[in-house]
């Protein structure tokens, strides 16, 4: 029997027992780290030894890695004998000490420490020393002159800037030091000297030990991380001019594949997958998102707000998150305070927007015409529906209200839409205190031309937002820190009421559904609808009326707030801290949709011959009470836990313990009134010999409310190995640093897991029964006429139920060559998931409950690689570079519950990829009597001339549903890349990215494939169809013959024929900019400047050509994505 202090009820919130485990297990790891050390610690504290401050200097370098700057003038001083131990102590405990009696102070900068003479004070007055001017020239490692640093003296607030060639003049006391610094490279500390010219080359933070990576809960330093984790940073995603930061990681991070379907303002989501789709559906296969430690969406933040974002892709490095880490997590950081006084920046855009590709329908004339063809295909005795004088009409456009070309795209759409977007930051510290605040405004205006003006609404698709943000971090003592963080936004979304998805009255439904030759649309402020003889017309259908009935209006808000701690306690153990952190997150959104009816008019022609227009209906203006919808969200999260980091000597142990929780309320899945609950503990251990050898260890342990008690909890383990060869002395000898740089092999292995299928909750819950209205109704015949509904079960619940794990192993090779000129990386992966949580499929319908139970039936396996490369080199002070990615991933369904068809295996799942298309195999059309009299039956009948033919994959003599199997590739594609490159040559940038992939298929579909189907309206595409007079025989031929009446119809199913290449290579942002320094701005407070220009989704090279390879083609078109031109500048005051 469980013990009933490890779980309550549901076994959420009963951490005890574990607490005390994990516990116990971090300070075991801790004690035995201390003892392993605690010989040599012990042995070094009997070695203080009287030397010279230059020879302690010599030694604490040696041992801590800390520089020691100074002047010539204290020279002598340096000669002074002091008695001290050195090895194995705090660097902030050994400078007191070593200082204290001498003549001499220091401050501590980084790894630099700065020496100088005390000041003396004396009553007799001094004799003011001659200034000295220094000049120097400041470069990065490759030459490249540093445009902007920060040149000051140290200890006053005399100082200057570098200029647009690195260089800089300045007027300083004798024996002055010079602080150097500037964002991205490690500060330094120059002393002048005897010196009047200085040439310093500052180093980037990634050449050192010191670069930091943000992992699960924390950071770890880069050159230590064994798991799989790639980063972007926000410098590189503000050069993407979109409003979703979603959309900007496209192509420039390794293993991440995106889609966007869609660039209507507001509604562009983004769909992400991080080393494709490891699950039995590829809606299941969402990475989390984490911001700044919580789980958050963050397609709506600003980003300008944004520090970085990694992505964790191995087990190793999501492990912690255990059951949400199963397709990968993606961590964005926000900004920090940066140190020094307040700086404000500007950044402000404007830009024009256009559809990267709309789809082409046939003019007015094209359309009669092969309308004309279609019917005679179906019944070649009928009477033409356009005679050759309407024909005529419609080609030369004599009548265009009666006998129209409407280009229905043209009429409702704008060429081109404007975006903005503006933001003021404000970045700093004092001693104590770091900030970051940044306010932003984005207004986005769509392509929809206006045409309810006279109502004083508008159905244009308008998107604004404000963005806000504010990081405080506070000192409160030497060992004490809070961080308090808020952020969210504020949008307003405005559309017609039919852009609604899905709705047959959506504007791209019957666009689909509307003929050029039906109406002319729109004349005279009038919705024209022609009344033909016939009703060939259909009522004359008018896509403008999903314009012209009224407008939705949705405002969304969302509120994020963070309260941390942190603190030290190396009182109780050296290298030990504290962490907490408590977060509450609020959401809210109303919908308001006001209905209209407008009123249409039918063009009539009088006996006199003028054109009358008759009212069809009654017009209805705005509804003032408006339909309302209403959402909300809120959740809290608290977690605490302990870190330690301590190196003793050449070996680097750390360690993370951590529990958290997380409530949820109207959450939108199912028992809405029971708040949805998380419970978590998170473990950690590293290690690293000297940073050759490295050796990691994660685990989580979850607890869900989806399982019963036996099953409830859950552990997901995960090591990681690595071995950096170019650290080691032999390495080195042989090859050199100048042709190997840096060269880590690392290794992973471990386990993640998943609770969700769907909205579904309490999945071991027993039977569920649910009112049968509209199912079970019955009455009793004579007695009692009204009609009564009963129950039904709804689910039966299933006591087994349990997590989905996943398992996956991960081998990488990192390497750099030719002074880090060249870099290469190569990461092999390979996951198999196993009880996975999806429904049965081989219940009969007349036995399965409505809502069946979830079952753990079904395994997966994806494997790949991702290769990353780069080059980076310098002519004179032309710097240039160029990198790429690729990435490569292919599952197989190993299990799935599907009743094996032994007969027919062509039609089963399992061993194929997930989301793989079916249908049948193109094998030309028919165009001789003489195919087809030798031709099996077709869906059991003869075909006919131009009608599809399909290969006979079972080989039975007929053609039918058996003769499907897998074609093509799924929807989704398996491989993306990027390739970027730029340079900048004395303050001119430019930058270029290309995005692509490919193994993808689309299948062009519904009222999309199926021309003049009801009167419809016809894609260009038709224009390749077989027809019987074809000059060369339908040689070339790339539709069936065309038809009116889909009755039967085979020629249109999902084939080979109507499957396309959705591969494509895209030109997806390029930035050219020029910065401006302080020199041109003498008299005005701006102490840099930059303008650029840039561009997104510029060109796409594929062979879909008829959309966008991203987009829908099916008769739930969507909105189009957009190509942006933008112009920008950034002012720093």
């Amino acid at each position: 029997m469980e013990n009933t202090n490890q779980t309550n009820e549901r076994g959420i919130l009963s951490p005890r027992r574990s607490l005390r485990m994990v516990f116990l297990l971090f300070f075991l790891c801790c004690s035995l780290a201390q003892a392993g050390a605690g010989q040599d610690h012990r042995h070094r504290s009997d070695q203080a030894e009287r030397r010279t401050l230059s020879a302690h200097f010599k030694a604490i370098e040696k041992e801590t890695g800390y520089a020691f700057i100074y002047s010539k003038e204290i020279l002598p001083a340096l000669s002074q004998e002091v008695t001290l131990d050195v090895s194995g102590q705090d660097i902030h405990k050994i400078l007191p000490a070593l200082f204290a009696g001498t003549p001499l102070t220091y401050e501590v900068n980084g790894k630099q420490v700065v020496v100088e003479k005390k000041k003396e004070f004396s009553t007799t007055p001094q004799k003011e020393k001659k200034g000295t001017t220094v000049s120097g020239v400041i470069t990065d490692t490759q030459g490249v002159p540093v445009i902007g640093a920060d040149v000051i003296e140290n200890g006053t607030s005399n100082g200057t800037i570098s200029d647009i060639d690195g260089r800089f003049t300045l007027e300083v006391k004798p024996g002055a030091i010079l602080r150097i610094s500037f964002m991205g490279f490690i500060t330094q500390m120059v002393s002048v000297g005897d010196h009047n010219s200085l040439s310093v080359r500052l180093k980037e933070d990634s050449k050192g030990l010191e670069e930091a990576v943000v992992v699960g809960y924390g950071t770890q330093k880069k050159i230590t991380v064994t798991g799989s984790i790639a980063t972007v940073k926000g410098s590189e995603l503000v050069k993407s001019p979109v409003p979703n930061l979603a959309a900007s990681l496209t192509g420039r991070v390794s293993g991440v594949s995106t889609m966007q379907n869609s660039g209507e303002p507001g509604k562009d989501d983004v769909t992400i997958r991080v080393r494709g789709i490891g699950t039995l559906t590829e809606n299941a296969a969402q990475p989390l998102v984490i911001v700044d430690g919580i789980e958050r969406s963050f397609d709506q933040i600003n980003a300008d707000e944004v520090e970085s974002i990694s992505v964790l892709k191995d087990a190793s490095a999501t492990a912690v998150y255990g059951i949400r880490g199963a397709n990968g997590v993606i961590i964005v950081t926000t900004k920090k305070g940066v140190d020094g006084p307040a700086k404000v920046s500007y950044n402000g855009n404007f830009s024009v927007q256009s559809p990267t590709r709309l789809p082409k329908f046939l003019k007015g004339y094209e359309f009669a015409k092969l309308y004309n063809e279609a019917a005679a295909n179906d019944n070649p005795n009928s009477e033409p529906a356009f005679s050759d004088e309407e024909l005529q009409k419609f080609k030369d456009g004599s009548d265009p209200l009666f006998y129209p070309s409407t280009d229905w795209l043209d009429l409702a759409m704008k060429k081109h839409a404007a975006q903005t977007r503006h933001t003021v930051n404000i970045s700093g510290s004092t001693k104590r205190v770091s900030y970051f605040v940044s306010l932003g405004y984005l207004w986005q205006d769509g392509l929809f031309k206006e045409f309810q003006k006279a109502s004083n609404i508008s159905n244009n698709n308008t998107y604004g937002r404000f963005n806000f943000r504010s990081n405080i971090s506070v000192e409160v003592t030497s060992t004490t820190k809070v961080n308090f963080q808020l952020g969210g936004y504020s949008g307003q979304r405005n559309s017609s009421r039919g852009m609604a998805e899905g709705s047959d009255n959506s504007f791209f439904r019957r666009l689909l559904q509307s003929p050029p030759n039906g109406t002319i649309g729109y004349y005279e402020g009038k919705i024209i609808k022609l009344d033909q003889a016939g009703g060939r017309y259909s009522g004359g259908r008018n896509a403008l009326e999903a314009l012209n009935d009224g407008y939705v209006d949705v405002q969304s808000n969302s509120l994020s707030i963070n309260l941390g701690l942190e603190q030290k306690l190396d009182f109780l153990l050296r290298g030990l801290s504290f962490r907490a952190q408590l977060a509450y997150d609020n959401s809210y959104w109303r919908q308001r949709t006001f209905r209209r009816n407008a009123i249409a008019y039918s063009p009539v022609k009088s006996a006199d011959g003028e054109t009358v227009f008759r009212p069809l209906g009654d017009e209805t203006d705005v509804v003032a009470d408006p339909a309302m919808a209403y959402g909300r969200g809120r959740q809290f999260y608290v977690d605490w836990g302990l870190n330690y980091s301590r190196s003793f000597g050449d070996h680097h142990v750390g360690a993370l313990l951590l529990y958290n929780q997380k409530k949820k309320w109207y959450h939108g899945q199912s028992y809405p009134g029971v708040p949805l609950g998380y419970q978590d503990m998170v473990g950690r251990v590293t290690y690293n010999y000297d940073y050759r050898y490295l050796l990691e260890f994660n685990i989580g342990r979850n607890g869900s409310e989806n399982f019963p008690k036996n099953h409830r909890f859950g552990w997901f383990p995960a090591v990681s190995i690595g071995w950096i060869p170019t650290n080691e002395s032999f390495v080195k000898r042989t090859l050199g640093s100048d042709i190997l740089s840096y060269l880590k092999i690392r290794a992973s292995y471990g386990e993640v897991g998943n609770d969700k299928f769907g909205s579904a909750r309490f999945m071991y819950y027993p039977s569920e029964y649910l009112n049968g209205s509209g199912l079970s109704g019955y009455g009793i015949l004579g007695e009692d006429p009204k009609l009564y509904y009963g129950f039904y079960e709804g689910k039966a619940g299933n006591p087994n139920v349990t997590w989905e794990r996943s398992k996956k192993a991960d081998i990488a090779i990192e390497s750099r060559f030719l002074k880090d000129q060249l870099n290469l990386t190569f990461n092999y992966f390979h996951e198999k998931r196993n009880n996975i949580l999806t429904k049965r499929n081989t219940i009969p319908s007349y036995i399965s409950a409505v809502i069946q139970d979830t079952y753990n039936i079904g395994r997966v396996k994806n494997s790949g690689y991702e290769i990353e490369w780069g080059w980076k080199s310098d002519i004179r002070d032309f710097h240039y570079w160029i990198n790429g990615n690729y990435s490569f991933a292919r599952n197989e369904i190993l299990f799935m519950d599907e009743i094996l068809n032994e007969k027919y295996p062509n039609l089963n799942r399992t061993g194929h990829r997930v989301g793989e298309q079916y249908g049948y195999v193109f094998d030309g059309f028919f165009n001789t009597q003489e195919e087809i009299d030798a031709a099996p039956l077709y869906f059991d009948k003869k075909p006919s001339l131009g009608d599809t033919r399909y290969k006979d994959i079972t080989g039975d003599g007929v053609i039918d549903v058996n003769d499907q199997q897998a074609i093509g590739y799924p929807r989704f594609p398996e491989i993306f890349y990027g390739i970027s490159a730029g340079f900048s040559f004395r303050g001119f940038d430019f930058s270029v990215l290309f995005q692509g992939c490919a193994n993808a298929s689309i299948f062009l579909s519904d009222t999309f494939y199926k021309p003049f189907n009801s009167f419809g309206s016809a894609l260009d595409i038709v224009e390749g169809r077989w027809h019987a007079d074809s000059p060369d025989g339908n040689a070339n031929a790339t539709f069936p013959k065309l038809t009116v009446a889909y009755g039967t119809p085979q020629n249109y199913y999902n084939s080979t024929l109507n499957q396309k290449d959705a591969s494509y290579i895209r030109l997806k942002n390029v930035e050219i900019g020029y910065s401006f320094t302080k020199a041109r701005f003498k008299r005005l407070p701006i102490a840099s400047a930059r303008l650029f220009v840039n561009g997104q989704n510029l060109i796409t090279w594929d062979k879909l050509k008829i959309i966008d390879p991203e987009g829908v083609a099916g008769r739930d078109l969507r909105y189009p994505q957009m190509t942006t031109m933008n112009i920008g500048c950034r002012v720093d005051f």
